[in-house]
């Protein structure tokens, strides 16, 4: 048996009221009568999700819609794939992307993502919260989940953090 059929059997000891299939029928013989039969669908319903309250779920929400930004022929955008094309963290990535070929063109890393894997534990990625066009000077403005504020020069490719917290401005 492998480690993730291990994993799921302990899950569902633990978490799962209805017993897995590698639990015995004498087994389930022995388990108290189900309630009432008679009880409502809404009754059901508002317990299932009563049920569901006690269920794991993930420590931090999904990363947060960003729409991408369109500027000459280029979409800019958060790059969710960083690691896929040469990224080293989780999060903090703009990508250029060719409007017409959709080919990338190129990527940044607006800001760095500090580092929580020598405690042990897996860092949590830090995604953009918005970004806008500053036509006028040809910059991006990112803002990110904790409220750092960086502008990227889209000719000069670089990034300059303005205002908020970042990893590397106390």
């Amino acid at each position: 048996m492998g480690v993730r059929n291990v994993v799921l059997m302990v899950y569902s000891v633990l978490f799962v009221s209805v017993p897995p299939a590698w639990v015995s029928t004498a087994a389930r013989a022995a388990d108290p009568p189900p309630r009432d039969a008679a009880r409502s669908t809404a009754n059901s319903s508002q317990e299932a999700v009563l049920a569901n309250q006690d269920m794991p779920s993930p420590s931090r929400p999904s990363p947060p819609v960003v729409e991408p930004v369109v500027y000459k022929g280029v979409r800019y955008e958060q790059d969710l794939q960083s690691y896929r094309h040469g990224g080293t963290q989780p999060g903090g990535y703009l990508a250029a992307v060719d409007v017409k070929s959709n080919e990338r063109l190129w990527m940044l890393k607006v800001y760095e993502v500090p580092g929580q894997d020598a405690a042990g534990v897996s860092t949590p990625g830090r995604y953009f919260r918005s970004m806008r066009l500053l036509q006028d000077r040809g910059e991006i403005e990112i803002e990110n989940e904790v409220g750092g504020k960086y502008v990227v020069d889209l000719s000069k490719r670089t990034s300059t953090w303005i205002s908020g917290p970042d990893s590397g401005h106390g």
